[in-house]
């Protein structure tokens, strides 16, 4: 089980030398001062973000007797993972509880103070830093024991053993509660020491599912602390195990390593029941210089990486190798007893040396350069910062191992060999390669050389030559496979090697010139993307524009975040002369990138400063990225313009820009626009149309537009419910229209208010209804008189009157009523006899149909309608003839096939001689009526 450790210089930067004072001393009463400081610094608080993203580091320094507290309690500082100070800022607020000081995977900082009181949050991207000051939701002794910050948020047990939690922390509503309350008879009356998360799974949903682990301080075991609050206690069965003083679950969350107060390093399933491996750390500590016991407590605990089953116990005091030595243990997991090279780190060379391959140990010891005290759990190792390097702590991977192992046969190998032998001039070369092909090896033997350069990270000939040969390599992937299968696979490894390339690119572009130690597997898991943020916080910006092609992020970006940047620290009075600059580096990549220029330009209107931000505004190509920017502004009046002076354009972009203007303009401001511009007012209208009408009533009689309050008048009388209301609305709406010499419009609608009345006092079922269906409800009523009263005070006419009333006596059933209508003669003036039989054919009655429609006569057109309404196909027949109706006799033909040959007959009949009968139409039909008119018109035109 090799394991290899990698440096990265860093320069002696201002961020190493404050986290671990590395100073230049004169003389030696300053190399004694130095020493002191570094012991006081012993109580320094430090937190790593994963990917070496920040580092937080509180100062907190001791004052001698007569010295002022100037600066308070001391100064907490966050650095980029370039060494670049972020802020500084004092420190008054007292204790961090331990364990209560780290970063969330939001970027938030987490400091949980000792007292219990309150818990500090503080985010990278509040330049002046500010925290956000949460109070904990604790009744008892809120003095905390121990606490624990992961990447979800925070958990601590406090000394009144209530377990208090926080997550959602990097949003605005952070959520913290008391998850449960622990039994001191459950702890032995004791305080625990540790807390730590299993199982971390929180969702938005149910933030619920993460899983504590609290060290039981009275006996060796855990208390599991469920979602829901269910404490459930387990105890280690072997004897093996101790009281820990750390407890650290692996990333998969199926193991969990425990350091006990004994120095012993035990790796448990999470049941805690099985001690998989055990290793006594003494054996390592009796090597150092202690001066008390305290001095073999470990710094931290970690696990390595994400796939290693590897235990990392760092010490930051007295190391194995001297006094100015720090250590890093290693213990394997593969077997109880698996053995594994031990290696040393030597300072500025940055080789590894091995003093041996083989021991009889699980673990092994690196020595690094007194002061590399802070570490931090990567997903391939472990970093660790250094005094002026930050060192990487890995495991070598398989196919490392088999392609540089001495005798290897393995494809990888063989391809490494034979393109070595090429080199040299070996004809055996040729024979390599030829095997490899032949056994289908090629695409493994390139991926395991593709897999070892992406390790030899810090070892770039290495790496090159690997690439190189990988590159020669596929250019020999057999042509065996044909068709769909050859083609993927070929794709494949293309694609496997040009990402690889591009990977390690921007590996070595970003250790190199942008300063930022990362390996190759980080940068898969953090994605290019958020490597060229980090670039661009660090102030790299030309690095950045040059990676862009590489981590397939817009160069646009990076450009945005340039000119955000070089607005925030411009000066004020300067807008011309830097929207000049801005444009000159825009239009430099304008055939490259299309910078939004509105983007820009609302960064200037965050900050206040409006000017400008319409200055960048202006040169936007997209209409829609002004028109939004003006209104960011609230430059109202210039948004409006541009909005009436583009045709079509998105009416959701309309809306919210006179949403945004009704909301935050004055009112007076508002009736002058839409005084000056017809479609201005449109817009308004539109939108108060619907959502606040009484605004939209407001804004018509500001602008005196008379005609439309009649409408909106006359609507919201429709829409009432109360006939009183409609009333005074329809009064209102009418002395609207007369106003705007709408004549016509004014006494209709005061006609109708009239009828509104008249149907109030018959009842509400009736308010709203036409006058024809108000006169049908009176007789479906049997209020004859009443609907006799209606038809002539609002003047219906007689025809329709008549036949309103046919059709609610017959929903009435009053067929006698009916009878004696047909009788008389001003009810036979305007209607016709086939109007009673088709209103008894429409009810039903057939035998009331049969008897009027005896009574018509043959000239009646309407005869054979009924007849077939009665399915009297023979009668339909004869009557249809008699008038000529071909379309009647169609239907007959239709429904009553034994009358076919008759139907066929009489239409012969009818082409050769006509029908036998004139078709004789009633007065009262309105066919007839139109007809009559027309046959007058043209005799007057004859005459005249």
């Amino acid at each position: 089980f090799d394991m290899e450790a990698e440096w990265v210089d860093a320069q002696g930067c201002l961020f190493h030398q404050t986290v671990l004072c590395d100073m230049v001393w004169s003389d030696e009463k300053e190399r004694e001062k130095r020493r002191m400081k570094r012991r006081k610094r012993n109580r320094d608080e430090k937190a790593v973000c994963p990917f070496g993203g920040s580092v937080a580091i509180l100062q907190r320094e001791e004052l001698n007797d007569g010295e002022d507290d100037d600066d308070g309690d001391g100064v907490l500082k966050i650095f980029s993972s370039c060494g670049n100070l972020l802020f500084s800022k004092p420190w008054y607020e007292g204790k961090i509880a331990s364990g209560g000081f780290g970063w969330t995977r939001g970027g938030v900082l987490v400091c949980l103070l000792q007292d219990g009181d309150s818990i500090l949050l503080f985010r990278l991207d509040h330049a002046n830093g500010s925290p956000h000051i949460h109070t904990l939701p604790t009744t008892g002794d809120q003095r905390i024991a121990c606490a624990h910050v992961w990447a979800g948020g925070f958990a601590a047990v406090t000394q009144g053993l209530e377990i208090v939690e926080g997550t959602f922390l990097d949003s605005p509503f952070a959520q913290l509660r008391v998850r449960a309350v622990l039994s001191p008879v459950l702890l032995g009356n004791e305080i625990p020491m540790i807390i730590t998360v299993l199982r971390p799974f929180v969702s938005r949903e149910d933030p619920d599912l993460a899983q504590l682990a609290i060290g039981n301080p009275s006996r060796a075991g855990i208390i599991v602390v469920e979602g829901d609050g269910t404490i459930r206690s387990q105890l280690a069965i072997s004897n093996e195990v101790s009281t820990s003083m750390f407890l650290v679950p692996h990333p998969t969350y199926r193991l969990i390593a425990s350091y006990g107060v004994d120095n012993v390093l035990s790796v448990l399933p999470l049941d805690y029941c099985q001690v998989l491996v055990r290793h006594d750390c003494n054996a390592e500590l009796s090597g150092m210089e202690m001066q008390s016991i305290g001095k073999s407590i470990p710094q931290s605990v970690l696990w390595c990486g994400l796939s290693t089953f590897a235990v990392c116990v760092t010490w930051g005091g007295t190391p194995w190798s001297g006094p100015n030595q720090a250590g890093v243990l290693v213990v394997s997991m593969e077997h109880k007893f698996e053995m594994i090279s031990k290696a040393h780190l030597k300072g500025s060379d940055g080789l590894i040396d091995f003093d041996g391959s083989v021991g009889e140990q699980t673990a092994a010891h690196f020595s690094f350069p007194s002061g590399s005290v802070i570490t931090a759990s990567e997903v391939d190792g472990i970093r660790i910062i250094g005094l002026n390097n930050s060192h990487m702590l890995r495991q070598v991977p398989d196919c490392q191992r088999q392609l540089f192992r001495l005798g290897a046969t393995n494809p990888g190998a063989m391809l490494l060999d034979a393109v070595e032998m090429l080199h040299d001039g070996f004809a055996d070369a040729d024979g390599s390669i030829k095997l490899l092909v032949d056994n289908d090896h090629i695409q493994a033997a390139v991926a395991c050389c593709l897999d070892s350069a992406e390790h030899a990270t810090s070892m770039e000939d290495i790496q090159l030559h690997l690439i190189k040969i990988a590159s020669y390599g596929k250019r020999f992937f057999p042509a065996t496979k044909s068709g769909k299968a050859n083609y993927k696979a070929r794709r494949q490894l293309g694609t496997a090697f040009v990402n690889t390339c591009r990977y390690i690119r921007l590996c070595r572009k970003a250790r190199e010139d942008g300063g930022i130690a990362i390996t190759t597997k980080q940068l898969r898991v953090m994605t290019p993307a958020v490597l060229i943020d980090r670039l661009l916080a660090n102030g790299k910006f030309f690095l950045a524009s040059k990676l862009c092609n590489d981590a397939k992020v817009p160069l646009s970006h990076v450009i945005t975040q340039w000119a955000t940047t070089k607005i925030k620290n411009s000066d004020k009075d300067a807008d011309e002369k830097l929207v000049e600059d801005i444009t000159q580096r825009v239009e430099a990549y304008h055939e490259k990138a299309y910078v939004p220029y509105a983007s820009i330009a609302a960064v200037a209107a965050s900050i206040g400063r409006p000017s400008l931000a319409t200055l960048l505004g202006d040169k936007d190509r997209m209409l829609s990225r002004r028109i939004l920017l003006l209104v960011k502004v609230e430059n109202f009046e210039g948004a409006l313009r541009a909005i009436n002076s583009e045709v079509g354009g998105d009416p959701d972009l309309f809306m919210f820009v006179i949403s945004e203007c009704a909301e935050k303009m004055p009112w007076e401001t508002i009736v002058a626009l839409s005084k000056k511009s017809a479609a201005t007012f449109d817009l308004f209208a539109t939108y108060f149309k619907s959502t606040n009408q009484t605004s939209y009533k407001k804004l018509l009689f500001e602008l005196d537009r008379r005609r439309d309050m009649a409408f909106v008048l006359a609507e919201e009388s429709c829409m009432s419910y109360d006939a009183k209301t409609k009333v005074q609305l329809m009064r209102e709406s009418s002395a609207e229209f007369k106003e705007s010499g709408m004549r016509t419009l004014s006494l209709l609608t005061l006609e109708q208010s009239r009828l509104i009345e008249r149907q109030n006092e018959l009842g509400d079922s009736v308010v709203g209804l036409s006058l024809a269906n108000t006169v049908l409800d009176c007789f479906r009523r049997g209020l004859d008189n009443e609907a006799e009263a209606f038809a002539r005070e609002f003047g219906l006419k007689e025809q329709i009157y008549r036949r309103i009333q046919l059709r609610g006596l017959a929903a009435r059933k009053a067929w006698t009523r009916i009878q004696e209508l047909s009788y008389q003669q001003s009810v036979r003036n305007v209607l016709d006899i086939a109007d009673f039989a088709e209103i008894c054919l429409k009810s039903g009655e057939h035998d009331e149909a049969l008897r009027y429609v005896h009574m018509m006569e043959d000239s009646n057109e309407r005869k054979a309608v009924v007849f077939g309404g009665l399915k009297m196909w023979p009668e339909a027949l004869e009557a249809a003839y008699q008038v000529g109706d071909v379309g009647m006799l169609e239907i007959v033909r239709k429904n009553c096939p034994r009358l076919v040959d008759t139907v066929k007959h009489k239409v012969e009949l009818l082409q050769r001689d006509g029908p036998p009968i004139k078709p004789k139409q009633s007065d009262v039909s309105g066919l007839a009526a139109f007809s009559a008119a027309r046959d007058k018109a043209k005799e007057g035109c004859a005459q005249q």
